[in-house]
């Protein structure tokens, strides 16, 4: 299964790393929006190609058929129950005859969901700015260990002070700031061993690994596919970068990038059905 998934978001990564590599320098609203349009006419595509489409058309005929016959027989209560019974049988049809198409959309949906989460919920560090690196453990004695937990520091950015012990969560914290503009690599050493965290600094769009974990269960595998999981001979569960939430202003109105994806990927998807030639 964790190969599975591990195939799945390599697969779908690499689709939207080379869709949105012309894109990188555009304004995040702007890619978005293309993004989400692109995503809703694949998605009725592909709708389109595995349902049973005459079916759904002869069942649509049916229940606008019911809602005609209730508007002209609006006096007649036995035609109007009778139409309402007809249009719930047949809505109940066509929910059957929606769900093959839905549960085998399911997956490459939620895989670009996950990765458009990694462009768009958070932002990189500009220069300048801070960030609280956070490293949590899987019990907290390598807190009062004999061994240092560090954090190296490198001229991309700067430690601004030691590390801060938080052991009633098993936490771990530093501060930094952000130096030199790039993709970079943050080194911890725990334990004995040296692990690694990829930090962003400068104004791009690129994939945003906010945090590194474990990946010990199906779930955080998934949700967490721009680094490889981290060992676990170090016993930490994860290292967390507190990047700056990406904020997408439209008209004034601060829109969480989900929203417009989903409005925009549905208008543009129920626009186009009919050049598709597809019956929702």
């Amino acid at each position: 299964m964790l190969t599975f998934i591990h195939h799945a978001n390599q697969i779908f990564g690499g689709i939207l790393h080379v869709f949105c590599l012309p894109m990188r320098y555009l304004d995040p609203i702007v890619s978005l929006t293309v993004i989400s349009a692109v995503a809703g006419l694949v998605m009725v595509w592909v709708y389109g190609k595995v349902s049973d489409q005459s079916a759904i058309k002869s069942v649509r005929t049916c229940i606008d058929a019911n809602f005609l016959a209730i508007r002209l027989f609006n006096e007649n209560l036995v035609t109007i129950f009778r139409s309402l019974g007809s249009i719930l049988r047949h809505t109940l049809v066509y929910m059957q005859y929606s769900i093959r198409p839905i549960l085998i959309l399911s997956l490459p949906v939620a895989c670009v969901i996950v990765q458009l989460n990694h462009r768009y919920d958070a932002r990189p560090l500009r220069v300048g700015e801070k960030a609280i690196v956070k490293l949590t453990f899987a019990d907290p004695s390598p807190l009062v260990g004999p061994q240092p937990t560090t954090l190296g520091s490198d001229p991309a950015y700067t430690v601004d002070t030691l590390g801060i012990k938080i052991p009633e969560k098993k936490e771990i914290a530093w501060r930094i700031e952000a130096r030199q503009a790039g993709i970079h690599s943050l080194q911890v050493t725990c334990n004995g061993e040296t692990l690694t965290k990829q930090l962003s600094i400068g104004d791009n769009n690129e994939q945003l690994a906010s945090r590194r974990r474990t990946g010990k269960n199906v779930f955080e595998y998934f949700l967490y596919p721009c680094e490889p999981p981290l060992p676990s001979s170090a016993g930490v569960e994860s290292i967390e970068i507190t990047y700056p939430d990406r904020n997408l202003d439209i008209a004034g109105w601060r829109c969480h990038w989900l929203l417009q994806f989903l409005i925009v990927s549905i208008v543009v998807g129920y626009a186009f059905k009919g050049v598709l030639g597809v019956e929702l």
